[in-house]
């Protein structure tokens, strides 16, 4: 690694036999948890969560998300739809529980009415719409029919798990499968007993997706991705399948979970277990090779049929949501922005199933629906998690935390998750979980049980994420020299708020230590820097964290874990002199 001399000090300190050394790092790189992160670039980290950059390549903290429903469904969000019909009637529709039910534009649920009324309980979805239509299946109950005012059975004949409009026909195949099954032209509901086609019944895989590319419908298998092109011959006919043509695509990898499936321009992307791919020109490739070690250790391999996926055209990111390694459902998420072409991680993500929906005009949202719970959640709004405050209780129990100074609106944090703040000498804070809030009054929150009691003088954070960028460990290969570490520097957008700061010399442990102080006094950059889209404030601005430690290896943290408080860093650098090694001395 080079090692830069500053700039910026003065003639006498420059010629200083024991100069200063500034060593910088202009912008922020990718996500890699593979690479040995001594050898990765400068600029990745081998730990960051809860960020987002922008196009110049700074690192901040990602927004958090809302409440669609402050009704909930009895059961967890199973799948979703936005039906935008010819009329410019629209609807989102979505799946929890035994039944199908349509937003109410006002928080709440409308349940969809029909026959049948109500389907098997706690089912996954798939569902795609024609002609005003939606289709859906979730593999146990036959083809459903919805007109956009009534719910009716589209065929009795057939369960299917994956349900796909394709050149005005309806594509289906079941749950352990390999055959699938599609309509007649313009006749949806209409499934003549050979219109089917085999997909390679010897190599042990079933059919686990459905999707399509221009005139080309891809079906996806255990390990394996395949294209059917052509039409089937018309109705009537001894075979239907004469002028439909089958091709395996290039790669050896296939979907691991039909709902991470996203059209990306004239890109498929999906997971397998192994990775992200994507499906283009006939081949498959893996866009994740950097993170293998992430989905071979860091995701609950029993559940992987759960993960979830979406691409927002609005934000330019495909997010995939997948089930931790100790978690039975999804609760994190790897964020791709094709602005910069780099991977983020976000935890804190409760998602079963994600679309993007119009509520007026041409502005598209990214809701998620819970796996959990029957709430859906608007994504990339404010800087906490359903809502958020920060605070100081004035008394609490087992089950409340109570701050009389305060006069929140009633219920606005049910299912917030809510922390209690200890900060050390030094101003680094450390948040501790204690509940989520199930019910709030103007001044009291109240959980099911706390994991430890609030006391009066308690800090707490509701809505909480934490948010940090852990970097690489830095090696400056002086043989013969140690570093005196002065300062971590940093160009920041976050004066208003305290950013946390800590450092590891020698692999040490790493954690939080010490808040890192900006203050108005620091100087300003100004918007003519950042332009108009910043996290923190109008202003930027330079600090400095203190080290004061000597050693050969250096890795730092920043970031911030309480609610309302984003933050946001350009670049940093480190500040340290060299001292040279002096041998052992011997004495007898």
């Amino acid at each position: 690694m080079p090692v830069t001399r500053s700039t910026n000090l003065s003639s006498p300190q420059r010629a200083a036999p024991r100069t200063k050394f500034d060593y910088n790092v202009p912008f922020f790189g990718d996500y890699n948890t593979t690479t040995d992160m001594s050898l990765m670039a400068d600029e990745d980290s081998p730990d960051c969560l809860n960020v987002v950059s922008d196009i110049s390549e700074s690192i901040g903290s990602r927004p958090g998300y809302t409440k669609l429903l402050t009704t909930s469904t009895p059961s967890f969000i199973g799948g979703m739809y936005s039906l935008y019909q010819s009329t410019g009637t629209k609807q989102l529709v979505y799946a929890s529980g035994v039944y199908l039910y349509k937003y109410n534009n006002a928080g709440g649920s409308t349940q969809l009415t029909g026959i049948p009324a109500s389907f098997t309980a706690n089912q996954q979805w798939s569902m795609d719409e024609y002609q005003d239509n939606i289709y859906a299946g979730n593999g146990t109950d036959a083809l459903v029919q919805y007109t956009g005012t009534q719910v009716q059975v589209g065929n009795s004949a057939i369960t299917p798990q994956f349900v796909k409009v394709h050149k005005n026909r309806i594509y289906c195949a079941n749950k352990n499968s390999s055959t699938i099954y599609f309509s007649d032209t313009i006749s949806p509901t209409s499934f003549p007993v050979n219109n089917f086609i085999v997909i390679n019944t010897n190599d042990g895989q079933n059919i686990t997706g459905i999707s399509q590319i221009l005139d080309n419908l891809i079906i996806f298998k255990d390990d394996s991705v395949w294209i059917l092109t052509g039409e089937p011959l018309g109705a009537g006919n001894t075979t239907t399948i004469g002028n439909l043509q089958l091709r395996q695509a290039n790669g050896s990898a296939g979907c691991s979970a039909f709902k991470t499936i996203a059209l990306v321009d004239q890109t498929l992307f999906f997971m397998h277990s192994t990775g992200i791919y994507a499906l283009q020109n006939y081949n498959v490739t893996l866009v994740t090779p950097f993170l293998n070690t992430t989905f071979k250790n860091g995701m609950n391999p029993n559940v992987i049929n759960l993960c979830w996926g979406v691409y927002s055209k609005q934000e330019k990111k495909y997010i995939l949501g997948y089930p931790s390694a100790g978690s039975n459902t999804p609760d994190s998420v790897l964020m791709y922005d094709f602005l910069i072409k780099k991977f983020r991680p976000w935890d804190h993500m409760p998602g079963n199933c994600a679309v993007n929906y119009k509520f007026s005009g041409t502005q598209e949202t990214l809701l998620m629906g819970d796996p959990i719970k029957g709430n859906i959640y608007e994504l990339l709004q404010g800087n906490s998690d359903i809502a958020g405050d920060n605070g100081t209780a004035t008394g609490g129990s087992s089950t409340t935390l109570v701050d009389t100074t305060k006069g929140w609106t009633t219920n606005n944090f049910v299912d917030c998750r809510v922390g209690l703040v200890t900060t050390n000498s030094h101003g680094g804070i450390t948040v501790s979980y204690i509940g989520v809030v199930t019910s709030n009054t103007s001044n009291t929150l109240t959980f099911a049980s706390t994991a430890q009691t609030p006391a009066s003088g308690s800090v707490y954070t509701i809505g909480y994420f934490n948010s940090y960028w852990k970097t690489r460990n830095f090696d400056f290969e002086m043989v013969g020299y140690t570093k005196k570490y002065r300062f971590l520097n940093l160009f920041a957008d976050a004066y208003t708020y305290n950013m946390q700061f800590g450092y590891a010399v020698d692999f040490q442990s790493l954690a939080f230590q010490k808040a890192f102080r900006l203050s108005t006094t620091a100087p300003i950059w100004g918007t003519m820097i950042w332009g108009s889209f910043i996290w923190g404030g109008n202003t930027s601005e330079f600090g400095q964290a203190n080290i004061g430690s000597t050693g050969r290896y250096i890795q730092t943290m920043f970031g911030n874990t309480l609610a309302n408080q984003p933050w946001r860093v350009i670049r940093y650098s480190f500040s340290y002199k060299l001292k040279k090694m002096r041998p052992n001395i011997t004495t007898t």
